[in-house]
């Protein structure tokens, strides 16, 4: 391995930032809001040991969400609470400052040269999420119902084998003549594959926090696969409380 490549920097910053708002509509009417972003990127990873220079990237994670919540004092036995939420997750592995898209991965006794046979790579996955509970107290029971709907979808770029692999069993420059400098072995450009999932999910439970103490839950689960990576869940909960 080269000498000047032995040691690399590995710098890493990370940003934060945060809003929020709340808002007292009325004496029973509450809105609030929050939007969040982290930003994490590494710089130079995998650039140590026998990886050469070639072989770096720069690591990307961003996430993201917004949630909106509406609270709703209808009388004083009606309550219905709601909220809204957005997120999503950014990984992104670049290698372009490091080895272009196309240079194959080399391997020799001294080194790893050229960029990594699993690399560029990135994801990306976002979520949408409503909820809404309704509670009505009579009495002494305390009765609630509740739904709750995600919609999640990902889509990621993620290669097994990208732009080949070759593996040498020794240092020397290559000869036609001699056959000690061919490649022992050479792993051909294998596409990466697409997945997709989907859920559907429904729950329902009754409990109640005295000695006489009931639960009851049901729920049932579907997935699906084709080549589109997406998936989404849909749920659906109740609650009651009886307390003497």
């Amino acid at each position: 391995m080269p000498i000047d490549q032995r040691e690399w920097p590995k710098p890493t910053n990370q940003h934060q930032g945060f809003v929020k708002f709340d808002n007292q509509v009325s004496s029973g009417h509450a809105v609030s809001g929050r939007y969040r972003i982290d930003r994490n990127l590494q710089i130079a990873n995998g650039i140590s040991g026998l990886n050469t220079h070639d072989r770096g990237s720069d690591s990307l994670t961003r996430d993201q969400d917004g949630v909106l919540s509406d609270t709703l004092v209808l009388s004083n036995r009606l309550l219905n609470e709601f909220r809204f939420q957005a997120s999503q997750r950014y990984n992104n592995s670049d290698t372009s400052l490091y080895s272009p898209v196309g240079t194959p991965d080399i391997r020799r006794p001294s080194g790893n040269f050229g960029k990594a046979n699993n690399q560029p790579q990135w994801r990306k996955e976002r979520r949408y999420q409503f909820v809404d509970n309704f509670s009505i107290t009579r009495s002494n029971h305390d009765v609630k119902f509740g739904a709750d709907i995600s919609m999640i979808r990902g889509f990621s770029f993620f290669p097994r084998t990208n732009d080949g692999q070759f593996m040498f069993s020794t240092d020397k420059p290559f000869d036609p003549a001699d056959l000690s400098t061919y490649p022992i072995q050479y792993t051909p450009v294998l596409r990466p594959g697409r997945a997709q999932s989907r859920r559907r999910q429904r729950t329902g439970q009754q409990r109640s926090p005295s000695s006489d103490r009931r639960q009851f839950q049901l729920g049932a689960a579907r997935w699906l696969s084709d080549r589109r990576p997406r998936i989404s869940a849909i749920g659906s909960a109740m609650e009651r409380d009886h307390r003497r």
